[in-house]
């Protein structure tokens, strides 16, 4: 008689990390924190408020990790500094892309995408 062999457990994929801890999804803050932080980025990016938003250090981290992937859908800029509890995001909205030295693109034919 031959030995059985040993099953092997089954590994998940991702452990996920509970809401609030390095590695959790952004998608687990509560939908009426996403709703405001959206609010707030869109109002921030459509000209309110100054060149940055700096956020308070008392936000999780998957707060933060959320208001990074926010940002970066609105065209915005964000950066977190700081360590532990001091860590905080700041937010701007990027440059604006000039022409170089300033050409005049109106003589250039208009780009369509997508089926006409």
């Amino acid at each position: 008689s031959h030995p059985r062999p040993r099953p092997i457990p089954p590994t998940p994929s991702k452990v996920l990390a509970p809401p609030g801890h390095k590695g959790a999804p952004s998608h687990a803050i509560p939908e009426s924190s996403r709703i405001y932080y959206s609010d707030l980025l869109s109002s921030f990016r459509e000209g309110g408020r100054g060149d940055s938003l700096s956020l308070p250090s008392t936000l999780s981290n998957t707060e933060r990790k959320f208001l990074h992937e926010t940002a970066r859908k609105l065209g915005l800029v964000s950066k977190s500094v700081g360590k532990g509890e001091n860590r905080k995001i700041t937010l701007r909205r990027p440059p604006e892309v000039k022409n170089a030295g300033g050409a005049d693109d109106s003589g250039l034919p208009r780009l369509r995408l997508g089926p006409r």
